[in-house]
């Protein structure tokens, strides 16, 4: 977490010009998860990085991708990371 906002600036990656920031709608359909699967993941984990724009929560696609190629896997017995639905219910 971060202590004060100049942090979070200072540690922010800006989204490309060229990419738009997704709306948790959006972004939930390229994970082909339920609705508000990204709402409970922002008060757990927060397993995915989102950018706060007044209320709004925004999505950067490279952040979307970065979470599915983590998770990626070749069998259900592969250790590591927790699976993509792990943990979120």
């Amino acid at each position: 977490m971060h202590n004060s906002k100049s942090e979070y600036i200072a540690s922010a990656e800006l989204a490309p010009a060229n990419q738009p920031l997704l709306k948790d709608s959006a972004a939930e359909a390229i994970l082909d998860v339920h609705d508000g699967f990204l709402a409970k993941d922002r008060v757990g984990k927060a397993r995915i990085p989102f950018v706060k724009i007044g209320r709004a929560v925004r999505y950067r696609r490279a952040d979307i991708e970065a979470f599915i190629a983590a998770n990626m896997r070749k069998s259900t017995s592969d250790a590591g990371a927790l699976s993509m639905l792990e943990d979120v219910k």
